[in-house]
C-alpha cells in the first residue's frame, strides 16, 4: 500500500471528523498497526460498519461491494490497496452494484 507517509496521510484526509474511527479488514493488519503506532483510533480485523468514519481494505474481496458503495455515498471514506489489472477485471462488479442496488448497511 505504499510509503508508510502517503498511507497516513490517505487516511486522514479521508477521516470526516479528527476523532473519527478508522475499520480495518483482516488481510491489512500491518496497516492497522501502522495508523494505531500514529494514534489513529482504529478497530482492526473488521467488516464494514456505519460506525466508521473510514474503512481500509483490499481490492480482491467484491463479498461487500453493495455495503461499500453504500457507505461512500452516505459519505464514508474508503481506502482500498490493490493492483490495477485486478480491479480493471473486477470493475463491472463493483459499478454494476452501484447502479442496480439501493444502500443498505
Amino acid at each position: 500500500l505504499g510509503p508508510m507517509w502517503l498511507k497516513l496521510n490517505a487516511v486522514e484526509w479521508l477521516k470526516p471528523s479528527p476523532a473519527a474511527l478508522v475499520g480495518s479488514h483482516h488481510r491489512l493488519d500491518s496497516l492497522s498497526q501502522l495508523l494505531l503506532g500514529a494514534g489513529i483510533k482504529v478497530e482492526a480485523g473488521v467488516a464494514l460498519s456505519t460506525h466508521h468514519g473510514v474503512y481500509c481494505m483490499d481490492a480482491y474481496d467484491s463479498t461487500q461491494a453493495k455495503d461499500v458503495v453504500c457507505f461512500v455515498k452516505e459519505g464514508g471514506g474508503l481506502l482500498i490497496g490493490g493492483q490495477a489489472w485486478h480491479w480493471g477485471w473486477d470493475a463491472a462488479v463493483v459499478f454494476r452494484c452501484k447502479r442496480e442496488s439501493p444502500c443498505c448497511l
